[in-house]
C-alpha cells in the first residue's frame, strides 16, 4: 500500500546484510550471520580487522571475537602484559624497590 513502509526481509534488494553474509528472517526481521574472514562487524556492516582466526592473543590466553575485531584475556597466572604478550612476572613487576626509587630490569638475578 502507498504511504506504508517496506517491511525489510532477506529478500530485499539489496540484502540487508553485507555481501556474501548469511541472511535468515526472523520475526524481529532480517538476522545476518558472521562477517567473512578477516572482516569484523555485526554482519550487516563488516570491515577489514583481526579477528580470533588469526590467533593473535600470547599461548594460554583466551581470544573473544567483538564487533570492533578480537579482545584478548588476561594473561595467565604468574604472567603480566596486556593478552597479546605475555611474559612472567618478576623484577620491577613485583616493585621491588623504594617509593620514588626508579627500577630497572636486568638479566641476572634479582632481575632488578
Amino acid at each position: 500500500q502507498p504511504g506504508r513502509p517496506q517491511r525489510i526481509t532477506c529478500r530485499t534488494n539489496p540484502s540487508p546484510c553485507y555481501p556474501g553474509v548469511e541472511c535468515r528472517d526472523a520475526p524481529e526481521g532480517p538476522r545476518c550471520g558472521r562477517c567473512p574472514q578477516g572482516f569484523v562487524g555485526d554482519g550487516r556492516k563488516c570491515k577489514p580487522g583481526r579477528t580470533c582466526n588469526e590467533r593473535p592473543c600470547a599461548p594460554g590466553v583466551r581470544c573473544y571475537d567483538t564487533v570492533e575485531g578480537f579482545q584478548c584475556g588476561p594473561c595467565p597466572s604468574g604472567m603480566v602484559g596486556d593478552g597479546q604478550q605475555c611474559k612472567p612476572r618478576g623484577g620491577c613487576d613485583l616493585k621491588p624497590c623504594s617509593e620514588g626509587v626508579q627500577c630497572q630490569n636486568t638479566v641476572e638475578p634479582p632481575y632488578y
